[in-house]
């Protein structure tokens, strides 16, 4: 009896949820699952063929991917010469770093339409945001120790700093 009842009050749920959502948030669901199938290696060779959503769900190490449909802006249309570009991002935070990452589709109608990685950026915990140019280079900027400023420097590189240079022989 509960088995039937558990499975009856998730297909009612289910075919509300369904009917709640409009044509424009089913559109937003297409691209996203576009987006999350696109073989990361069509974007990038040094990259394996796994999915862009495998890629990033590995690469924010459990972290939760929030993925949403974006406005492309008048960059994206001149860059694809389309009149409708769809964006799709994905972000995430790592290390207190958050992690964003723009695909750009051609027209949504076009199954076709070339796919390519429009923005991947980095922000640092002190408001700091620097461009990743391909996707392949992400892992390797993920891992790279977060820089280091004058504060944080080791006593004895800051005083040989404050003292200047000394007069040696050489």
């Amino acid at each position: 009896m509960f088995p039937k009842l558990v499975g009856a009050s998730l297909a009612l749920l289910s075919t509300s949820l369904c009917a709640q959502s409009g044509p424009d948030r089913r559109a937003g669901d297409d691209s996203i699952d576009r987006a999350k199938h696109l073989v990361v290696s069509s974007m990038d060779r040094r990259l394996p063929k796994v999915s862009l959503e495998f890629f990033l769900e590995y690469e924010a190490e459990g972290a939760p991917v929030e993925w949403e449909k974006t406005d492309c802006g008048a960059v994206a249309k001149s860059r694809s010469g389309s009149n409708s570009p769809v964006c799709v991002e994905a972000d995430f935070d790592l290390h207190h770093r958050t992690v964003a990452v723009t695909v750009s589709f051609g027209e949504v109608p076009k199954e076709s339409a070339s796919s390519t990685v429009f923005h991947v950026t980095i922000s640092e915990p002190d408001g700091l945001t620097h461009t990743v140019h391909r996707l392949g280079d992400l892992p390797m900027e993920l891992h790279r120790p977060p820089p280091k400023f004058p504060g944080e420097l080791p006593t004895r590189v800051s005083s040989l700093r404050a003292s200047g240079p000394t007069a040696s022989s050489g």
